[in-house]
């Protein structure tokens, strides 16, 4: 599957095969908090408290932050 962002992804197959009902991953996964404010506001909050959790580093909006790796062996 092709992502816009990170380039063509290998994704695994869906979990459950049916016999008479095909299934595909024919879309990409969402860029990491490309969906806070609408997530945030559907459960009950404001956008002023909504830009307090981002402000705080609570939460991200956009792909502007990638998660980076962790490696136990560089602790």
């Amino acid at each position: 599957v092709h992502h816009d962002q990170d380039g063509d992804l290998e994704l695994l197959r869906h979990p459950v095969t049916f016999t008479d009902t095909p299934t595909a991953v024919r879309t990409p996964p969402p860029l990491l908090g490309s969906g806070t404010r609408s997530i945030l506001g559907e459960h009950g909050y404001t956008e002023a408290e909504i830009d307090e959790l981002l402000e705080a580093g609570v939460a991200i909006q956009g792909a502007q932050q990638k998660p980076q790796a962790e490696n136990a062996l560089d602790a």
